[in-house]
């Protein structure tokens, strides 16, 4: 998401992302807001969040988020060789995995989808949702969070582009599609033994000290509309109005993570 004007910062980041066996893409400023910040983050996001209200669907933005997915496109091409396998992650890239398809008819080439993908009823909403749907069958895997996702988009690819599903499975283009749900976790045993650490137990205390006996809740997240940050201050309203006895008894600690601040509605949250 960096924007570099100066050709020798890019040579710096350049040489010491390949240290780390990575490759930079370098977007425009205009492309950056339009891609990212503007289709990426300003028409999908909302729409696969079900927050309608907030999806500016605007040509320029999609243009430029089509151009985007054509430079990443064309830096892949760069390293990869047709015996590559190919992963592609979430919903910034998904007209990327036809792309690489078109230009490496061979190569293995998997999806991962980060976010949530809606009902088809929400996600045709969308005015270019066929150019994105055939954007993800480029892949030979497509993988979501949940079944209800996987449920969604093959929903989605039957009724808007024609193409059944037998079990998860979809035949086009002389190819086998996969799709299916991969659930994530969390690293339990880092979370575990956290709990239990010098530093975490010395800020607890502080915690505790500062606030008095107090009992506490403890909320958090990325400053983000999806993720319900109104409403919580609301219920813990709710809970002091309705039950007075614990007045100054409880305490609420909401940790808000800042995110995509250059984003209408997001400022407006803050």
């Amino acid at each position: 998401g960096g924007y570099l004007k100066r050709e020798s910062d890019k040579e710096q980041i350049t040489n010491d992302l390949q240290s780390e066996n990575l490759l930079p893409v370098y977007l425009s400023k205009r492309l950056i807001e339009q891609f990212y910040e503007g289709f990426s983050n300003d028409t999908i996001w909302p729409v696969f969040h079900y927050f309608l209200q907030f999806a500016n669907f605007n040509h320029d933005l999609y243009d430029a988020y089509e151009e985007a997915n054509s430079i990443f496109c064309d830096a892949v091409m760069q390293v990869a060789q047709e015996d590559d396998i190919i992963w592609i992650h979430d919903y910034h890239l998904l007209l990327l995995p036809l792309m690489i398809r078109k230009k490496l008819p061979g190569v293995g080439i998997g999806f991962f989808q980060h976010i949530p993908f809606p009902s088809y009823e929400v996600f045709r909403m969308i005015p270019w949702r066929k150019r994105l749907l055939r954007g993800i069958l480029g892949s030979d895997l497509i993988g979501f969070h949940t079944y209800d996702d996987m449920r969604h988009f093959l929903s989605s690819v039957s009724r808007l582009v024609g193409i059944p599903n037998t079990r998860g499975r979809i035949e086009t283009d002389n190819r086998i599609i996969e799709v299916d749900s991969f659930p994530m976790g969390i690293d339990y045993n880092k979370f575990a033994m956290a709990a239990t650490a010098p530093k975490t137990i010395d800020h607890e205390i502080k915690l505790r000290n500062s606030l008095g006996k107090q009992k506490l809740i403890i909320s958090i997240d990325r400053l983000d509309y999806s993720k319900g940050l109104p409403q919580r201050l609301e219920a813990f309203e709710y809970f002091l109005d309705n039950y007075t006895e614990y007045h100054e008894k409880v305490s609420l600690i909401m940790v808000v993570v800042p995110s995509r601040d250059k984003v209408a509605q997001y400022k407006e949250l803050k």
